[in-house]
């Protein structure tokens, strides 16, 4: 169908009027025909036709209600099907891996992390990935074919091909088709990203930054990355390298890998619990830790001029013990007369997965719904509660 003639533009609207009706479904709950189409303003036999198409797809189903809604048959209720599909947002990382797994509805159905150390080969790697989604699957009572998109967070850059350009972690992944490897493996769509990206778009859709058009992210875990978004779209730069600090940028002590060095404890936990403790050694390493990242975020704010400065990454479990004084250095050191807020990560170590899980919803819309990045469900647990709750697990830092 050329697009421009009459029939593309007719699919076009069915399309989206189809679109119209689940979403109303998928966020508002079930109803009747009449219903649906007092909501969504579409006339009656536009919606018996979306429903008729969404119920051939599986996404939809419908139910007769107990009684009557005056005189003649049942009132008939049509309901959206979350089970329907699944998309999975993946975490790779050097230190970790995790996927958190959706249904269409937003119900998220499983969080898994992977036990032991995150394979050195290439192929090892994809194949943990894949046992990892799949043990997702198996713990959410999915069938592995309803799986409909995976996205993947990794460190390092992602050309728009979605192959990694450079990556200090996973070298041998550079250049590789890791998406279509696993997509082999999985049976769906696989994707990939920059990490740091997924994180920063997933505090300012769901974390701390989601009232903030403007903001940077700042991951600090044993590197130090940064993710931005601007007019409330994430920014990625021409060669999607917008955000990699470089060494020279960075007035803390690092290794030839980049790599964060710490003198009085081996991790930052153990030198901010020292300086806590009041080892004088360690109060000084803490506080020109906080002074060579004060000066970093200045440079960065003070281009860009964010709403919002969000500490993500392992080390935002600091907490105030971070937030508090990094923010008072920034304000003490910008020569502008306002300076950002600067808060801790809501999502913590599981920004990556979470960021994931969000454009995982983007990419499958046209696959699910016929139409371009439809707007993804709000995010609960099966009981009801707060998905972004870490339920209480702790993480090193």
């Amino acid at each position: 169908m050329e697009p421009g003639t009459h029939e593309h533009r007719v699919g076009a609207l069915r399309r989206a009027n189809t679109a119209r009706c689940a979403l109303q479904l998928r966020d508002h709950g079930p109803a009747a025909v009449s219903e649906l189409a007092r909501a969504t303003g579409l006339s009656r036999p536009t919606v018996e036709a979306a429903l008729a198409d969404l119920a051939a797809r599986g996404l939809v189903a419908t139910d007769e209600t107990n009684g009557h809604r005056g005189a003649g048959r049942p009132a008939r209720v049509s309901r959206f099907v979350g089970g329907a599909g699944y998309v999975a947002g993946v975490d790779v990382g050097i230190a970790g891996m995790r996927v958190i797994l959706a249904d269409l509805s937003g119900t998220v159905a499983a969080r898994i992390e992977h036990q032991g150390p995150v394979p050195r080969d290439g192929s090892a790697r994809i194949e943990a990935v894949r046992l990892l989604v799949a043990e997702a699957l198996r713990l959410a009572d999915a069938p592995a074919h309803r799986l409909i998109f995976a996205h993947i967070g990794v460190t390092g850059l992602v050309r728009a091909d979605g192959r990694i350009w450079i990556s200090h972690g996973f070298a041998d992944w550079e250049g590789v088709d890791v998406g279509g490897k696993l997509a082999a493996l999985l049976g769906c769509p696989v994707t990939l990203d920059n990490d740091v990206n997924l994180a920063a778009l997933a505090e300012q859709r769901l974390g701390s930054a989601r009232l903030a058009d403007d903001m940077i992210f700042l991951l600090i875990g044993s590197q130090i990355s940064a993710g931005l978004v601007l007019d409330g779209r994430l920014r990625r730069g021409s060669h999607n390298a917008a955000g990699e600090l470089g060494d020279a940028s960075l007035r803390v002590p690092l290794d030839e890998r980049g790599h964060l060095l710490w003198r009085t404890a081996s991790t930052a936990r153990g030198v901010f619990e020292l300086a806590d403790a009041g080892d004088a050694e360690a109060v000084a390493e803490v506080d020109a830790f906080i002074a060579g990242i004060a000066d970093t975020v200045v440079v960065l704010a003070q281009t860009i001029d964010p709403d919002l400065v969000v500490i993500g990454g392992p080390m935002s479990r600091a907490g105030d013990r971070l937030v508090k004084p990094l923010d008072a250095a920034v304000a003490g050191l910008v020569s502008l007369p306002f300076a950002p807020t600067i808060v801790a990560s809501r999502l913590g170590i599981d920004s990556i997965a979470f960021g994931a899980l969000s454009r995982a919803f983007d990419l499958s819309s046209e696959l699910v719904y016929g139409v371009h990045e439809v707007p993804m469900p709000a995010l609960r647990r099966p009981d009801g509660g707060d998905a972004l709750d870490s339920n209480g697990k702790d993480f090193e830092w």
